[in-house]
């Protein structure tokens, strides 16, 4: 069973407000906007491919294959939340990658705040946690060449109006049904992701620490015990920071300390 929230309509956003809110920008932006694709990600991809240079934004009314970290399903209703990839070509080392996830996923908190005092924060690695449930993930894909970057997607998946009823394997939620009103998808969107190039120009510019902080103090799971199911095991402990890759700095009962790259962290 799945649920819309009252009111629906099939509507298309309104392309103009993405130029117009960009066309001052350095670099220059781009955007794509498709009806129904694959994903987001993989359409992002080929234009990478071909040469497509950044920053290029890949927007569809509808995925059939949406894909979250580790190959999950990502699910959504066509026309009621907002799914974009961004193409990004940064100057940067690939050990400071994780900064463009964590930039996405705080552009997500710091938009929806703004916009409706929504209280959401980050949760490690790549989701965005709405009154313990999801409201936004994250998926970023590289292709590197040497020790750099040859090109990053930074794929978003964020429940504006719809989210699934069955728990699959965090419950969900949505901003409709947290504020009991439908959103206008494109003014969510544009917040967003004009939150995202001020915090870009900082990973540009080589501040990816400031980058980190922000992210960390929209976190609230430092300091309390977590578990982090990885590799068919769980593994128990207090997370006490952040290392510059993004990987989990942990303390463990037993008193060691330990360095997660990935996993799913419960609280």
């Amino acid at each position: 069973m799945k649920r819309k929230p009252e009111s629906f309509e099939e509507s298309y956003v309104k392309e103009e407000l993405f130029w117009n809110s960009f066309e001052e920008s350095d670099p220059p932006w781009n955007f794509i906007f498709r009806d129904t694709v694959d994903s987001t990600n993989d359409v992002a991809k080929e234009l990478a491919e071909g040469g497509e240079q950044e920053i290029t934004v890949v927007w569809a009314e509808a995925q059939t294959k949406g894909r979250g970290r580790m190959g999950r399903a990502w699910l959504s209703e066509p026309h009621e939340n907002i799914l974009l990839s961004l193409l990004l070509r940064p100057k940067i080392p690939k050990e400071r990658i994780y900064s463009i996830t964590a930039a996405l996923s705080l552009s997500v908190v710091m938009a929806v705040e703004s916009m409706y005092g929504l209280k959401s924060r980050v949760k490690w690695p790549n989701d965005v946690i709405l009154n313990g449930k999801k409201l936004a993930g994250v998926l970023t894909e590289v292709s590197l060449k040497g020790n750099s970057p040859e090109y990053v997607i930074a794929g978003v998946g964020i429940n504006a109006n719809w989210s699934p009823v069955e728990e699959l394997i965090y419950p969900a939620t949505c901003i409709a049904l947290e504020t009991g009103k439908r959103v206008q998808r494109e003014q969510v969107a544009v917040k967003v992701l004009k939150q995202f190039e001020l915090l870009y120009g900082l990973i540009r510019e080589k501040r990816y620490e400031e980058v980190l902080s922000k992210w960390v103090k929209k976190a609230d799971f430092f300091g309390k015990e977590v578990t982090i199911n990885l590799d068919g095991r769980s593994i128990q402990g207090v997370p006490i920071g952040l290392a510059p890759n993004g990987s989990l700095i942990m303390e463990e009962k037993g008193g060691g300390r330990l360095s997660i790259h990935y996993g799913d962290m419960r609280c």
